[in-house]
């Protein structure tokens, strides 16, 4: 608050809104309009970069967990066997050759 009575409010008064929104363009002004255009396309970007990142790996540790407990109980619903094991029939000695 002191902040602001001491500094922006004294700094308005002076210089009005000219300084925010310029009658003309000059060369500083369309600098530092290219520079804030630039630096907030980076930020945007690099922030939206991490919040993918971010979200992906969240998909991949609440998702895998979840499909595989998913179709565990849905298995379960089905009345299908944890395991099944294949059938495999041994036969060493076949009828005819004996």
């Amino acid at each position: 608050e002191s902040f602001y009575t001491q500094a922006v409010v004294p700094f308005i008064s002076k210089n009005g809104f000219a300084w925010i929104l310029p009658l003309h363009e000059t060369t500083e002004t369309f600098v530092a309009g290219c520079v804030f255009c630039v630096a907030s396309n980076f930020l945007l970007i690099g922030s939206t970069k991490i919040l993918s990142v971010l979200l992906t790996f969240t998909d991949l540790i609440l998702g895998i967990p979840s499909r595989i407990l998913s179709r565990f109980m849905l298995d379960r619903l089905a009345s299908k066997p944890l395991f099944q094991l294949p059938k495999i029939q041994f036969e060493m000695f076949n009828s005819n050759s004996i």
